[in-house]
């Protein structure tokens, strides 16, 4: 292949401008679910009154101050007073929402109450027993007038036996109610979005690779679970904003645990390694437990307690025998699961880089740690699932771009060997034209050499038998085995070497049968060559530059390419050369997958004296053998 002289931009470049891109994106739709609004909350707590008088009235209509915890314990009336500090009508908050059934008074005069009837004297309420608010599942609002800074607000609310928490009290206005619901919905709608533009396009992946007869059935249990994240996304609208949605079903109860128990079965299924049953059942029977609770909740099954609880944890030790299984397979050299634990291990390091600058992430990491440790699993359980479906999908791009990748180099492999073809197929026409005209001029020949023998003149005859003798050898083509497309091929680099002052020694003794295909086997030859044509282009002029190609077929397919180098190489862990070259370290791995596809032993080395050695063997022994062998 030409060394093309256009400039590439380096991959870690791209790779860096991608990230920055990405934060970017990331830092903009995460302002859009933030916001400066803020409610008022004036709620007492158990540890703090806020401000407020909390009593009740005895038979004779005397005050009895309470806490706030035992303003929680009792059933019956309670009162809350306090005078309205005018900073917050100076901050603008206009809107008072409370809880249940209770009665407002302003400077003791009545300005709203849920129970009409129920008295317009403070001292004198009576809100009725077992009263519920008419609009079920809302919070009781009302506007305070203007000029209500300064005035006392007392708060009557009707305390119910089954309630141990102190009555809900909250100033708002309508721009921070706005605000925080458009944040809210922002927070769901965006992820949601997010996840099902991902489920699109990990969609067209596999249709993309149906299209060309590959069918990627893995990457549609990803999709899937992408698919089921924005629902889950979408299916927390009812749930936060009270939005009844076409997700409000029963059947809905599946996709928390769904969404996580997929990306597992797809690592599942990309494990190369041990696929045996022990493996399956550690992942799989713990995931498929998990789907029990929702399951008998969809069949309307009496739910056994803590059985959703004990059905999420189940959950996570799926998740802890997969992650097992994978720093396996990445330690046996499955390249897709090395990706996943660098990626993991990058999301980790992240997320404590961001903790400590930001105290909020790091205060919510904790509570959700927190939740772990006190038992309440599924907050946790959600952002794994995250997790797992933002590498699992890296891992399932990086696998497409790498398979297209190798597709393209596939596709450049055939166009070299198309034109070391035509290039065979001239250099075969010329050669015939070159034996035409000698034919033609054979009879001149001849009758030259007959008249010279005639005249005695022996040592003319033999100068021009010797010329005759070199024109005929002209004709002749070199031919390094019965392969038409490998013979071509190695034709082509020979010449594309001789042309960059190359020494180039190719000996082959191959049996007609090649033991692999021919196709396959040229695109080896064809990287191999390419890589020791590169080498031999670093070394400084007037360096020694040599390639040298053996194969042989008995009693083992045996090749061996080696050629000078700088003696400066590095190997991975299984022994293939390592480049950082942009553009370069594709035609390694389609060697890599060649050998893996035919069980080759292969050793890969560079020896002090700077010789760059490829070898490798095919325990297929071939009986019969012809040699040819060629050199410049």
């Amino acid at each position: 292949m030409e060394t093309r002289k256009n400039r590439r931009i380096p991959a870690l470049a791209l790779a860096l401008l991608y990230l920055v891109l990405g934060l970017a994106a990331l830092a903009l739709f995460h302002s859009y679910t933030v916001t400066d609004a803020e409610l008022l909350p004036l709620t007492p707590i158990f540890t703090d009154a806020r401000g407020w008088d909390i009593y009740r009235l005895d038979e004779a209509g005397a005050r009895v101050a309470l806490t706030p915890k035992e303003s929680a314990e009792i059933t019956g009336t309670v009162y809350l007073s306090r005078v309205l500090n005018p900073a917050y009508e100076e901050s603008g908050y206009t809107t008072l929402e409370l809880e249940g059934p209770v009665s407002v008074f302003l400077d003791g005069k009545l300005l709203y109450t849920t129970a009409p009837g129920s008295g317009e004297d403070a001292a004198q309420v009576e809100l009725p027993a077992g009263y519920e608010v008419p609009a079920a599942g809302e919070n009781p609002r009302l506007t305070l007038p203007p000029g209500y800074g300064g005035k006392t607000l007392t708060l009557v609310f009707a305390q119910d036996a089954a309630d141990e928490s102190t009555p809900t009290v909250l100033l708002s206005n309508r721009a921070a109610e706005d605000a925080l619901t458009a944040t809210t919905a922002n927070r769901l709608g965006m992820p949601a979005a997010a996840y099902m533009t991902a489920a699109l396009l990990l969609l067209g992946l596999f249709l993309y690779g149906g299209i060309q007869s590959r069918w990627d059935w893995p990457m549609l249990l990803l999709t899937l679970a992408t698919a089921l994240q924005a629902f889950y996304q979408l299916w927390e609208y009812d749930i936060q904003l009270m939005y009844h949605s076409a997700l409000d079903i029963p059947v809905a109860a599946l996709i928390p645990p769904l969404f996580t128990a997929l990306p597992l079965c797809y690592l599942l299924c990309r494990m190369e390694r041990g696929r045996g049953r022990i493996r399956a059942a550690l992942v799989l029977i713990p995931a498929a437990v998990s789907l029990l609770p929702p399951l008998l909740y969809l069949f309307g099954l009496p739910i056994p307690e803590n059985f959703y609880t004990y059905g999420t944890e189940a959950l996570y030790l799926s998740i802890a025998a997969t992650l097992v299984y994978a720093v396996l397979e990445a330690h046996s050299g499955n390249r897709g699961f090395r990706v996943f634990l660098a990626g993991l291990g990058a999301l980790i390091a992240a997320l404590a880089v961001v903790c400590l600058f930001s105290g909020g992430l790091a205060a919510y990491v904790g509570a959700v740690l927190e939740q772990v440790v006190r038992g309440l699993p599924s907050l946790p359980l959600y952002w794994c699932g995250a997790a797992l479906f933002v590498l699992c999908a890296g891992m399932s791009v990086g696998d497409a771009i790498r398979r297209m990748a190798e597709s393209q180099n596939r596709a450049d492999m055939l166009i070299i060997q198309v034109s070391a073809l035509r290039r065979q197929q001239d250099m075969v026409a010329r050669s015939e034209e070159k034996i035409r005209l000698y034919r033609h001029d054979m009879r001149f020949t001849l009758h030259a050499l007959t008249a010279m023998l005639e005249r005695g003149d022996i040592a003319g005859a033999l100068e021009h038998l010797g010329k005759s003798d070199a024109r005929l050898a002209d004709t002749a083509l070199t031919h390094y085995c019965k392969s038409p497309v490998l013979d071509a091929l190695l034709a082509y680099y020979e010449e594309q070497a001789r042309d960059r002052n190359i020494e180039v020694q190719i000996r082959m003794t191959l049996a007609p049968e090649l033991p692999v295909d021919e196709t396959e086997l040229s695109t080896v030859f064809a990287n191999a060559l390419e890589n020791a044509i590169h080498a031999c282009e670093k070394l400084p002029e007037g360096t020694p530059r040599r390639i040298e190609v053996t194969a042989v077929s008995a009693p083992h397919f045996c090749v061996e390419i080696s050629n000078t180098c700088d003696g400066k190489a590095a190997f991975d862990g299984e022994g293939f050369p390592i480049t950082h070259a942009p553009g370069h370290g594709i035609g390694t791995r389609s060697i890599a997958a060649f050998f893996a596809k035919h069980k080759a032993v292969y050793q890969y080395s560079v020896t002090e004296d700077g010789i760059f050695r490829l070898r490798f063997l095919i325990n297929r022994p071939r009986p019969q053998d012809e040699t040819h062998s060629g050199a410049v």
